[in-house]
């Protein structure tokens, strides 16, 4: 049989069961959503997949307008307002799950809201692609905080 990569090589997450995972179809799928301008996929050596989000913060306000919200909320809080936690919990299920054609271990764990988007020529290449190491190295304790949270609820 032949094998067939898609993607950069060097993009390939590798779970702590053995599964290799081509991130970039499912930060596809998830940008798709209104409520989420940037995405980043992180689960390297990991039990599960996690997912580093940069709310559309235009978008996010108006839903909680809609959800009877009020409020500004500072993005620094959002991962405290659970309201936001479960529209984005119930966002990302919509886009990456056995329904949209993805595998059980390509879901979405966990995630962690960014109050800041990425920057071209910092996390972004000046081509706008994802500079993960960058990203990982930067968002690193959120990242490991992420997982410590949600290894009780997976």
């Amino acid at each position: 049989g032949l094998l067939k990569f898609a993607g950069r090589a060097k993009d390939t997450i590798v779970l702590l069961g053995g599964e290799n995972i081509e991130p970039e179809p499912l930060e596809f799928a998830l940008s798709q959503s209104p409520l989420i301008h940037q995405v980043m996929v992180v689960g390297q050596d990991k039990k599960f997949l996690g997912a580093l989000i940069v709310p559309d913060h235009n978008v996010l306000e108006a839903r909680l307008k809609e959800m009877n919200l009020q409020g500004a909320i500072d993005p620094a809080y959002y991962n405290l307002n659970e309201d936001i936690v479960k529209l984005y919990r119930k966002e990302i299920r919509s886009r990456v799950g056995s329904e949209t054609g993805f595998k059980s271990f390509e879901r979405i764990g966990a995630f962690y809201l960014l109050p800041e988007p990425f920057k071209a020529g910092e996390e972004l290449t000046q081509t706008l692609k994802v500079r993960r190491n960058i990203v990982s190295e930067k968002y690193g304790h959120e990242i490991e905080n992420m997982y410590r949270q949600s290894a009780g609820k997976n």
